[in-house]
C-alpha cells in the first residue's frame, strides 16, 4: 500500500498535493478513488504519519543480522505473531486476532476457574486453555522490550503463571465492568424516578388548579 501511495505520487502531481492538504477527510476521499484502502494507512486521525511500526521493524532487522553475523541462534525469534497467536506484553494486544479469542475463551472457563476448589483444579482449566490455543495451531508469545520481537513461551511453569495472571487481570475488568452497568442502571432508574415525581406534582397542581377554577 505504501510502494502504491508513493507511486502515485510521482505520477500525478496533483495527486501529491492533495495528500499533502489539511483537510485530511477530503484527503482520504481522493485515496478510496485509486482503490487505496484509507483504513490500513498508517495514519494518525490529524494526518501524520505514523512510524513507531517502521522504527520498530528497522530495530528488529537491524538486531536480527548483527546475532546472525555473531554467529547467535535466532530461531526462536518471531518478528511476524500469526492471526491465532496469544501475545503477552506491557499494556496488552487487545485488537489482535487470537489475543480477542484468548479472552472468550477466558470468559468462558471464568466462572470454573473462580470456584475452584483446589490448585488442580485451576491448573487443569489453564491446561484446557492451553490444549484449546494449540488445536487452533496457535502459540504464546512474549515481546523481547529490548528488540521488539517476540519469543515462544515453551516453559509450562511460566505460561501457567501468565495465563493466571491473565485470569486475574480479566476478572477483575469484567467486575469493574458490570459495576459500571449497574451504577450506569441506577443513575437510569433515579432520574426516571425524579421525573416522574415531578409530573405527578405538576398534575396534582393543574388538577387542583382546575378544580378551583370550575368551583
Amino acid at each position: 500500500v505504501r510502494c502504491l501511495c508513493c507511486y502515485c505520487c510521482f505520477i500525478s502531481p496533483s495527486f501529491a498535493s492533495c495528500v499533502n492538504m489539511d483537510n485530511v477527510t477530503k484527503t482520504k476521499y481522493k485515496l478510496l478513488t485509486y482503490g487505496i484502502p484509507v483504513q490500513d494507512l498508517p495514519l494518525t486521525p490529524t494526518g501524520a504519519v505514523k512510524t513507531k511500526n517502521h522504527q520498530q521493524f528497522t530495530n528488529i532487522r537491524r538486531h536480527l543480522e548483527a546475532s546472525r553475523d555473531n554467529g547467535s541462534d535466532t530461531s526462536d525469534w518471531v518478528t511476524h505473531p500469526g492471526l491465532y497467536d496469544v501475545l503477552f506484553s506491557k499494556g496488552g494486544n487487545t485488537h489482535h486476532e487470537g489475543n480477542l479469542d484468548f479472552q472468550q475463551l477466558m470468559e468462558s472457563k471464568m466462572s470454573a476457574y473462580n470456584c475452584r476448589q483446589s490448585r488442580k483444579e485451576g491448573k487443569l482449566i489453564r491446561e484446557e486453555i492451553i490444549r484449546l490455543v494449540y488445536q487452533r495451531r496457535g502459540r504464546f508469545l512474549e515481546l523481547n522490550r529490548k528488540g521488539g520481537w517476540w519469543v515462544e513461551i515453551k516453559s509450562m511453569d511460566v505460561l501457567h503463571s501468565k495465563i493466571n495472571t491473565s485470569m486475574y487481570d480479566h476478572n477483575r475488568r469484567m467486575i469493574a465492568r458490570e459495576n459500571r452497568q449497574k451504577v450506569s442502571s441506577s443513575t437510569v432508574k433515579f432520574l426516571e424516578g425524579g421525573t416522574n415525581k415531578t409530573t405527578a406534582k405538576r398534575q396534582k397542581l393543574c388538577g387542583g388548579f382546575a378544580g378551583s377554577c370550575t368551583a
